[in-house]
């Protein structure tokens, strides 16, 4: 009976031991998932205040509620604000650099580097985009004066690019619209015009092209003289004579010892006609 009662005595110790050992580690465990909790709670509200402080343009207070929630956890969303703060500080240079630009006047560069400035970087990127537009406004009043003077020029190609330029950024802007619409009808009048004088000047090369020469205007008259053997035709000079251009040809008829003159003849050398030059009146009597 006593050996009985001491192994049950043993046996009671045991499990009462083991009872409080599953007892310990139960509460060790409730207490880690409560501090777990706590921390996740303390690290979800530092990234919140992150947020705020990156809206509202407090910088060195977003990276120091970020340094204590990463201090307290690492998670991938604090590795990602620590990115975005990296691309904030490089958006700072930029931002500054843009500024520098703007008082050179250099707008276009400027806007280059402030479109690089994301929505996701708070108060900087509404900076950024205050500072597009006053390029916007500055660019507007440059090329408006621009395309004045242009078209003051009558380059009429650069006038309306500028205008162009203006309307891309104030599309009601009607001054703007009123000036494109007469940039636009003085540039087609000149490209008519020019299209009209490239096909006159054409027409004229054609014509000069396929006029008489002057060896080809003295046979054109010999075959409408009669004796034809025994005269001599000679070109005296290209002439404008009654409106008509062409060739003065001296006729005359070869005689034993000298030329004698017999009448002077006008060819046109375009319309291919011969004339008779009556030199008392100045008239040109067509011959067939």
């Amino acid at each position: 009976m006593r050996n009985g009662t001491k192994k049950l005595k043993k046996t009671t110790k045991i499990i009462i031991g083991i009872i409080s050992i599953l007892i310990i580690i139960m509460i060790l465990g409730v207490l880690l998932l409560f501090n777990s909790i706590k921390v996740n709670d303390k690290v979800l509200n530092y990234l919140h205040q992150f947020e705020e402080y990156v809206e509202s343009g407090e910088y060195d207070k977003a990276e120091e509620v970020l340094k204590k929630a990463e201090d307290l956890k690492s998670t991938e969303e604090g590795k990602e604000k620590l990115e975005l703060m990296k691309k904030i500080e490089k958006s700072e240079t930029l931002l500054e650099e843009a500024t520098n630009l703007m008082k050179k006047e250099k707008y276009e560069e400027a806007k280059d580097k402030l479109n690089k400035i994301h929505a996701n970087e708070g108060k900087i990127y509404v900076d950024a985009q205050e500072k597009i537009k006053e390029c916007d406004d500055a660019l507007v009043d440059i090329n408006f004066e621009k395309a004045k003077q242009a078209f003051d020029k009558g380059d009429y190609d650069s006038a309306l690019k500028s205008i162009t330029d203006v309307l891309n950024v104030r599309k009601d802007d009607e001054e703007a619209k009123n000036l494109q619409e007469e940039i636009i009808q003085k540039r087609d009048e000149k490209l008519a015009k020019e299209e009209a004088e490239r096909k006159q000047k054409e027409e004229e090369e054609k014509k000069e092209r396929e006029a008489f020469t002057e060896d080809e205007a003295v046979e054109f008259l010999r075959e409408k003289l009669e004796n034809k053997e025994n005269l001599s035709l000679e070109v005296q000079n290209a002439e404008s004579n009654n409106g008509k251009e062409g060739y003065m040809i001296q006729v005359s008829e070869m005689m034993d010892d000298h030329l004698a003159t017999i009448g002077w003849y006008f060819i046109d050398k375009y319309n291919k006609e011969a004339f008779e030059w009556d030199m008392l009146n100045n008239k040109l009597i067509e011959i067939n």
